[in-house]
């Protein structure tokens, strides 16, 4: 599945983020985002784009220390938005790829050597015993493009200054030892 665009806007009513995610193929994927996943998700986000761009940094660049790692990051993160095109308004798809949204109950994100980073969304909250869940492997553009949403948006919501989330918000998973993965 290639990503076309990501939308994230706010739902006073359900007092959640709603992440969009529109293919090349016109099919739609929604994810709700609680305030507690979003806070949880926030710090990880730029820790995950430092680490893709450090991957990805020229060999005559070594990025020793962490703020070595952030300095680029930013840099690089200025340099994605700057690219992006966010004039375009978010297509919608009549073409659903998942029946109902998914409520995010549990998040992997785990950077992969060819930098992108496999991020790994479920449901856990699903009536039965099923778990609904959808893996992405998202480009460096793409979660700074996340990133970049989810900040325009969050004033709206009245959660609490994004400066206050947790900067280590969960552990790894017991049964997968992911950096940046957390549950709900």
């Amino acid at each position: 599945m290639n990503i076309h665009q990501l939308s994230v806007t706010y739902s006073p009513t359900e007092d959640r983020l709603l992440l969009r995610i529109n293919t090349t193929t016109q099919e739609e994927i929604q994810v709700w985002l609680t305030r507690r996943m979003t806070m949880n998700l926030m710090p990880h986000l730029p820790k995950i784009a430092a680490e893709q761009l450090a991957l990805s940094a020229p060999v005559q660049t070594p990025l020793l220390t962490e703020q070595d790692k952030q300095v680029f990051a930013d840099f690089k993160q200025h340099e994605h938005i700057r690219q992006a095109d966010f004039s375009q308004p978010y297509q919608e798809s009549e073409k659903k790829l998942l029946e109902q949204a998914l409520v995010l109950t549990d998040l992997q994100m785990k950077p992969q050597a060819d930098g992108m980073t496999l991020l790994v969304l479920q449901d856990r909250k699903t009536q039965g015993s099923e778990v609904r869940s959808l893996e992405l492997r998202l480009k460096p553009h793409l979660i700074h493009g996340l990133l970049h949403l989810i900040q325009e948006v969050w004033p709206k919501t009245g959660w609490a200054d994004l400066a206050s989330a947790p900067s280590n918000a969960h552990p790894a998973l017991p049964s997968a030892p992911v950096p940046g993965s957390f549950l709900n």
